[in-house]
């Protein structure tokens, strides 16, 4: 058993030293165990989807015309499994440097977030047909999300977890809520300008039925043509 000062100036006896959690208190790391099993889980579902779609986006990548989605889509995908990878290597692997580990886990986030963000953005452009009105104010929504999720790399830094090689996020600023805020308000307005679009010629189309039918059905798409109806459930699944 050997004893030792926590960064608030806590002394506390530790009975396994080797073991990297000692050196938190019991709800950090908690949390950080939390938080290393969900970025294992977020990764192996990453890897499953990529395998799942492998045959599509190879014919996507190599058999059709590369177009500026294309290369949003395949930065947004490579910047996720990025992102992921290093995560699971800052919260379980000893290294050298924690900060620039983290640093450049946040640049991969920054890049996932704002090529995510803008997938969604030119889904609801294609959705309104490039109208002038619907680019302009949703391209403002989407350099908010850029802009907000730049506020982490300022905001979160790096280091190592009491004598141990393995890592600790320390949060330096609490404006990195505007990350989260950023986002939510980006895709909460960008699905129900989509829906509000999809819903009303769904519920034109199901007129014949009743006001009542139009209403119930406003959300499922039911009346509107395959792809559509596509587009509707792929932007209700993106913003659940």
């Amino acid at each position: 058993m050997v004893t030792c000062t926590l960064d608030n100036g806590t002394v506390i006896s530790i009975i396994n030293p080797l073991t990297p959690n000692a050196f938190t208190a019991p709800e950090l790391a908690s949390q950080a165990t939390i938080a290393a099993y969900l970025i294992v889980v977020s990764l192996t579902i990453i890897i499953w989807d990529i395998l799942h779609n492998l045959q599509d986006e190879y014919k996507l990548l190599f058999k059709e015309k590369i177009r500026l989605p294309t290369i949003v889509y395949f930065m947004s995908r490579i910047g996720s499994l990025a992102y992921a990878t290093v995560n699971i290597v800052f919260l379980s692997v000893p290294v050298d440097n924690c900060a620039q580990l983290e640093l450049v886990g946040l640049v991969l986030y920054v890049i996932t977030t704002s090529t995510t963000a803008l997938l969604f953005y030119l889904h609801v452009c294609a959705v309104y047909n490039n109208h002038y009105f619907v680019r302009i104010i949703f391209a403002l929504t989407w350099l908010g999300v850029v802009r907000g999720s730049i506020t982490i790399i300022e905001g979160v830094t790096g280091t190592h977890l009491g004598p141990t090689q393995f890592c600790l996020n320390i949060i330096a600023h609490e404006y990195i809520v505007a990350s989260a805020i950023a986002g939510l308000v980006n895709d909460t307005t960008m699905f129900a300008a989509i829906t509000y679009k999809f819903g009303k010629a769904n519920s034109a189309s199901q007129a014949k039925n009743g006001p009542s039918t139009g209403i119930t059905r406003f959300f499922s798409g039911d009346a509107l043509p395959a792809f559509s109806k596509a587009m509707l459930q792929n932007s209700q699944v993106y913003y659940l």
